[in-house]
């Protein structure tokens, strides 16, 4: 978990910085859709469910990708699936 606290204070603190936030290229918890978009570019499938007012996604890529799935809390990265 602790690795993970500093992964994401990283990532915040990337974000405060829009300057430097292009260079971004890894794909972190936490990230939104639009940063994961840019990274990665579109998926090959998104599933879509709404649950009590939260939406979920899943985005699947191809095979040849390093990441097969991605998952989404109300456009937030919360699991990824290689």
């Amino acid at each position: 978990n602790n690795k993970n606290n500093v992964v994401i204070k990283d990532y915040i603190k990337q974000k405060q910085h829009p300057k430097s936030n292009n260079n971004i290229q890894e794909i972190l918890i936490g990230m939104s859709t639009k940063d994961i978009q840019r990274i990665k570019g579109k998926p090959e499938y998104i599933d879509k469910t709404t649950k009590l007012n939260i939406q979920y996604q899943m985005w699947s890529y191809p095979k040849d990708s390093s990441i097969s799935r991605l998952y989404f809390k109300n456009n937030i990265l919360i699991k990824i699936e290689k």
